[in-house]
């Protein structure tokens, strides 16, 4: 068997043979549902990467999964990470509107369709021990206690490590040309981005093992963020279908995610007040209709702050407008070192913003 060390320079070096294979593909039209690796990391924001400008920490293997595939630069928090960034995710529901555990999800839907599905790490939403919501294998943390489909287990080692080991034999129970599955690898709070790094390569090694790449797409994304640290990395490598080596500068928030793989595993998502959209043609390299041009706002709820958030302008509120309320203007002040909120000559921007955050608010908060 590999060391972890072998594993990942094995990764990066098959690595460069492969972009060239994939650039020179033609994007072929989507006919079966993909496999769908996701891997969650939580509370991550997006400067801890390589790949989003960090010179610092190294993370190789993230950011070599974002040249095989596509990039967003500006993906937003929906709200705070945890079980709450992970409801998001997977049902659409702003924070403002998860009021128990009933909601449908994402894993609901695809095991509706035949998927096979697993989950591994932390879950949060509900039962602990059995996840439910149409999870087939699930390998759950539960405080120190972590269960595998519901029965309590002991493993020594590293928590991380434990969790891609189980997320590795899930995908060593995959078949090619079988059923599609789906597969979500949380790793909690506590793990850092460079092991996060760690763990990527035995995941995808895994996938190559089994003949499954060539079939699978794989999200690599953060649960939440905070009012000072909005933006979270999104990454989409789907061979064939996402182009490689792509940046999109596009808008999007995390309450879009469940209805854009959705949109991939071809099922119609959940019905009811959900503010989210499928951003699928932005990771395939497609245009949307004039008619319905992709947003260019995104908005999060943080407990006691609210966010509003365009391609130059970012406003938090905070409680209800009575605490330190913050407008940048990120275009020309990208480390937000510079208060406007009270600049008279942005009354206009910060009063506009105000209003279609209250609307957000008012429209999604049931």
């Amino acid at each position: 068997m590999q060391s972890l060390s072998e594993t990942r320079r094995t990764f990066l070096a098959t690595l460069g043979a492969a972009i060239p294979a994939f650039a020179a593909s033609k994007n072929r039209p989507v006919t079966a549902p993909p496999n769908i690796v996701l891997v969650l990391a939580d509370e991550l924001p997006a400067t801890m990467l390589g790949c989003y400008g960090n010179r610092e920490l190294k993370t190789p293997n993230i950011d070599a999964l974002a040249r095989r595939g596509v990039r967003f630069q500006n993906a937003f928090a929906g709200g705070k990470g945890g079980a709450t960034g992970r409801a998001t995710l997977l049902s659409g529901r702003t924070p403002m509107q998860q009021a128990g555990t009933n909601e449908v999800m994402l894993t609901d839907s695809l095991s509706a369709k035949g998927y096979d599905v697993g989950f591994v790490g932390a879950w949060g939403l509900g039962d602990d021990k059995q996840p439910g919501h149409g999870i087939r294998w699930a390998y759950t943390i539960a405080g120190d206690q972590m269960f595998w489909n519901g029965e309590p287990v002991q493993e020594a080692g590293d928590r991380p490590a434990i969790l891609t080991r189980r997320g590795v034999q899930f995908l060593g129970e995959q078949k090619a040309g079988s059923k599609p599955f789906f597969l979500a690898v949380a790793y909690p709070g506590s793990t850092s981005a460079a092991v996060l790094d760690s763990q990527l390569p035995l995941l995808i090694g895994k996938l190559r093992e089994r003949n499954l790449e060539e079939n699978t797409m794989i999200v690599f994304t953060s649960t939440g963020g905070s009012p000072e640290s909005l933006r979270v990395p999104l990454i989409y490598c789907w061979p064939g279908h996402a182009p490689v080596e792509a940046r999109r500068p596009d808008m999007v928030g995390s309450y879009d995610l469940l209805f854009t793989v959705s949109a991939a595993a071809h099922l119609t998502p959940p019905s009811g007040n959900l503010c989210g959209r499928s951003y699928l043609p932005l990771v395939t390299g497609k245009l949307f209709p004039k008619k319905t041009p992709w947003r260019t706002m995104v908005y999060g709820s943080f407990g006691n702050a609210d966010t509003a958030s365009d391609n130059r302008f970012r406003l938090v509120i905070r409680e209800d407008g009575k605490g330190l309320n913050q407008l940048y203007d990120v275009r020309s002040d990208p480390r937000q070192s510079i208060n406007q909120y009270g600049n008279r000559a942005f009354v206009t921007t910060r009063d506009q913003l105000r209003r279609n955050l209250n609307q957000w608010k008012t429209q999604y908060s049931h």
